[in-house]
């Protein structure tokens, strides 16, 4: 599978992750993205590193971290470049609400139906929060359903 933005996870230069596919695996399900309107455009779907005004020290995520192991900087360099969803909505609101000033674009939560033609997924986390790794042809934006209040 070719990702989207392969070039940039290469130049990653991840020394325990070799693929995507070793942390990240396909999914059918609805998902939730914090969103501004309109819900399903492009611009709702870009990587954080590509977001206007994200400080580049929060994309380089030192392995020198005494609390992370050298695997965990990886995936987190590689997350980087995912695209952040919710399993349900409850979790973008509360997430957004937490971080106000973050998502001040925010005026909605897009539903979209992702697919395994869509990508790989990362594990959910405690918050349920995982990352989607778009393959190439991969437009998340046309897999919105409706928008949903913020």
């Amino acid at each position: 599978m070719l990702f989207k933005y392969q070039a940039q996870i290469n130049a990653l230069h991840l020394t325990s992750i070799d693929c995507v596919c070793q942390v990240a695996q396909p999914r059918m399900q609805l998902a939730y993205r914090i969103a501004s309107n309109p819900a399903a455009d492009p611009s709702n779907f870009i990587p954080r590193p590509l977001m206007p005004g994200v400080p580049a020290r929060a994309l380089a995520i030192p392995c020198d971290n005494p609390y992370k192991s050298q695997r965990e900087a990886d995936e987190d360099n590689l997350n980087a470049w995912g695209i952040s969803l919710h399993e349900n909505p409850d979790a973008a609101r509360s997430l957004a609400n937490r971080y106000k000033r973050a998502f001040t674009f925010a005026t909605h939560i897009a539903e979209l139906n992702i697919s395994p033609a869509d990508g790989l997924c990362s594990t959910t986390d405690d918050h349920y929060h995982f990352n989607i790794h778009e393959e190439l042809t991969a437009n998340l934006g046309a897999r919105v359903i409706k928008a949903l209040p913020r």
